[in-house]
């Protein structure tokens, strides 16, 4: 497996197994990767609006040999997803501004419950195979902004992680949708 960060260790602790994770803004595609490889979920996502990111997205999956189990989407926002079954969301590294227009512009198509398309035909998996379960947010800054995006979505049940890495500081919010 490969050697990640602190940070992104940090989000990967926080994602409950489940059967399908959308990591948006993927960029490098280690959080999808790493969390197929270690059974966090059965199936990833990745999103990018970026060609470049999605071009070295797709060759990093390849050199893992797990194009069975993480498709790259290219797309702003949550666009590439909002036909998707998704039952964790991760959006990190960008600022809260951005997350929360991200958030306000499609979140609630992902938490309305109705049959999506399921990327890779599962039938059983996880804890919510046809519905958004869990959303892990780390923006870099206005952190306050991105809570209060969740909770003007009635999302409440959200836990803080406060931390360090290489002399920055992060917080990561982790919801669980209900």
């Amino acid at each position: 497996m490969t050697k990640l960060t602190l940070r992104l260790e940090k989000i990967l602790s926080h994602i409950l197994p489940c059967g399908v994770l959308a990591d948006i803004g993927t960029d490098h595609t280690k959080i999808p990767v790493a969390a197929v490889e270690r059974g966090l979920c059965q199936f990833a996502l990745a999103t990018d609006k970026s060609t470049a990111a999605v071009r070295s997205a797709t060759e990093y999956i390849k050199s893992r040999e797990l194009t069975d189990r993480v498709r790259v989407l290219q797309g702003d926002a949550l666009n590439p997803i909002a036909d998707e079954t998704v039952n964790c969301l991760v959006i990190a590294g960008m600022g809260g501004i951005l997350i929360s227009e991200m958030l306000n512009n499609g979140l609630r198509g992902l938490l309305e419950y109705r049959s999506r398309r399921n990327p890779f035909n599962i039938t059983s998996a996880g804890r919510q195979l046809n519905g958004l379960g869990q959303i892990i947010l780390l923006p870099h800054r206005d952190v306050s902004l991105a809570r209060d995006t969740l909770l003007r979505h009635g999302l409440t049940n959200i836990s803080d992680d406060l931390f360090t890495d290489k002399g920055k500081a992060y917080h990561i919010l982790d919801c669980e949708v209900r």
